[in-house]
């Protein structure tokens, strides 16, 4: 967040925190295994996704836009 999309230290943490509100509250398991030994989420994925993809609109910035666009910033991370 600091780097790519170029936010503040106060406005990633504001950022971070609603977005840790939103996809960590709620556990879709208790574990993350079963009895069988099969790996499964404790917490829903679409959720995060959506998170980020608000973070995202919210710096106006196309959810498609690849991540090294290749443009020098001034932040490096």
């Amino acid at each position: 967040m600091l780097g790519r999309l170029q936010m503040d230290v106060g406005e990633c943490l504001a950022h971070f925190e609603n977005l840790m509100k939103s996809v960590f509250e709620d556990k879709e398991h208790l574990v993350s295994f079963t009895w069988a030994g099969k790996v499964q989420n404790r917490f829903d994925p679409t959720k995060l996704k959506a998170a980020i993809l608000e973070v995202l609109r919210s710096k106006k910035i196309p959810e498609t836009e690849m991540f090294d666009d290749g443009k020098e910033r001034p932040c490096r991370t």
